[in-house]
């Protein structure tokens, strides 16, 4: 369903959209993951410690003639760190798992100034991303575990978001953002292992037309 949505907007928008912008954003990715049954999950019953792990992305803005709803597509890397303590215990778990994507949104500019103040965008889309690597730490005990078969080697992540845009000159703008979004990354005896991340980013994007 998620993936004919997501054709649809692409063949709506396709259609006499012209290169606006190319981008660069780096930041921070805030990752909880959890486990779809939280009655019994030892995830969900530990405490989360506070981690991060790092995202780039590259990418161009179409748009037709009027500027207020643009297409946006980038290609991405990104870091999902996460760490527990089960609560009672000296144990503690890490992962980190790394994915490269694709990205597609739909950009709709909420405030549409002069091309010298302040512009604000909210954004809503889909990344497909390919599973690359990634590693758990169980109690000190380091595991490999790129090759798991527990981890989607593609998942779909809807996310949502909102970006300030300030120029810095004719045509160069200073980016930040937040972006939220879910994604299911694999299963564990039957049951869904999730994650929701929150992403703190910043770029620049530079006019090209």
């Amino acid at each position: 369903m998620i993936k004919s949505f997501s054709t649809l907007i692409l063949i709506l928008l396709v259609q006499n959209l012209v290169a606006q912008e190319f981008y660069l954003s780096t930041g921070k990715n805030y990752t909880t993951y959890y486990s779809a049954k939280s009655d019994n999950s030892l995830l969900n019953k530990s405490n989360k410690i506070a981690s991060s792990g790092t995202f780039y992305e590259a990418g161009m803005v179409f748009n037709k003639k009027k500027p207020v709803v643009a297409y946006s597509v980038g290609l991405n890397f990104n870091e999902y760190t996460t760490s527990y303590v089960i609560p009672g215990t000296a144990i503690r778990y890490d992962w980190q798992t790394s994915y490269l994507g694709i990205q597609n949104s739909i950009v709709y500019n909420v405030l549409h100034a002069t091309s010298k103040d302040l512009k604000i965008n909210t954004s809503l889309g889909v990344t497909t991303s390919l599973y690359v690597n990634g590693y758990q730490n169980a109690n000190g005990i380091h595991y490999k575990v790129t090759n798991n078969a527990e981890y989607d080697k593609v998942i779909v992540q809807p996310f949502g978001g909102v970006q300030l845009a300030y120029p810095v000159s004719d045509r160069c703008k200073f980016n930040a953002g937040y972006q939220w979004s879910i994604a299911t990354i694999g299963k564990d005896a039957g049951n869904n292992f999730n994650y929701i991340n929150q992403k703190v980013q910043f770029g620049l994007s530079f006019l090209i037309q």
